[in-house]
């Protein structure tokens, strides 16, 4: 199972907190399914969860992938009550710089500092060129070879199925 996803995409962070869990449990758990996620960044400030997400060992993904989804509405709403400034600030200077402005204001760098990474960690993955570069490719990989046009999306043995209702099998 492929799932195509997105940290700024409400009905990803709905398939995330309520239908993810019970394919881990009713399938991956039992062996039948293996999951590759996939992210498909549709926004700097998507790009912003992708980098901190994927930071560190590839067994925090996970974690850390939940962490982000569960926090979705808290992290989204200073984003929309950030002022006018402080949007500008997040499209100015270097990708390093940027990044941590965006992680910082909207609370994803604290989350993850919960998560027992260090600001020195934190900062390395935000400023990460080889990530950065790993997520542009998957996210023209999922636009131009699997033809992703929304998410979430999901492939199973390579055939598209589509937005299914995972809550719902």
């Amino acid at each position: 199972l492929v799932e195509y996803f997105s940290y700024t995409c409400g009905a990803c962070g709905y398939f995330a907190k309520n239908a993810d869990p019970l394919v881990k449990s009713q399938y991956v758990a039992k062996g039948t399914v293996q999951v590759e996620y996939r992210n498909l960044v549709r926004d700097p400030l998507d790009m912003t969860a992708a980098l901190l997400a994927r930071c560190g060992r590839a067994s925090a993904f996970y974690g850390n992938h939940h962490a982000i989804f569960s926090a979705q509405s808290q992290w989204v709403g200073k984003v929309q009550a950030a002022s006018e400034a402080q949007q500008k600030s997040w499209y100015e200077g270097p990708t390093g710089q940027r990044t941590k402005r965006m992680a910082v204001d909207t609370g994803l760098f604290a989350l993850m500092k919960t998560r027992g990474y260090t600001d020195a960690q934190l900062d390395a993955c935000l400023a990460s060129e080889a990530s950065l570069a790993a997520l542009t490719s998957m996210t023209n990989l999922g636009r131009t070879q699997d033809h992703v046009t929304g998410t979430p999306s999901f492939f199973v043995n390579g055939q598209s199925v589509g937005g299914i209702e995972w809550d719902r099998v």
